[in-house]
């Protein structure tokens, strides 16, 4: 079975962590694109994690953190939009906190 198929893409990005410390660059860049795409977004790893040193500086990296960097913005929003669907209308706080938020749309 192939890792690209595999259901989590949290091991599609550990296998690229290796596959880029190793010097497998081109198969290092298509396994992270490929968790990022399954919304394992791990833009902080990118930026931090010392297995994709060697992969740092490259365009295809550049291009890797931009997607991270989008899909961690979408997760966080509709986390945020979530929640503030799900807060109690009935305490006074949360009634404010939706209309700000209301606002901010």
């Amino acid at each position: 079975m192939s890792v690209m198929r595999g259901p989590d893409p949290e091991g599609w990005f550990h296998l690229g962590e290796l596959m880029g410390y190793c010097g497998q660059q081109d198969v290092a860049i298509r396994l992270l694109k490929a968790a990022i795409q399954q919304n394992y977004c791990a833009y902080e790893a990118l930026q931090t994690d010392p297995l994709l040193a060697k992969l740092r500086g490259t365009s295809e990296f550049s291009e890797l953190q931009s997607e991270a960097k989008k899909c961690q913005h979408v997760f966080r929003a509709a986390i945020s939009e979530s929640t503030m669907k799900d807060a109690a209308p009935h305490i006074p706080i949360l009634k404010e906190a939706k209309s700000e938020y209301a606002k901010l749309q």
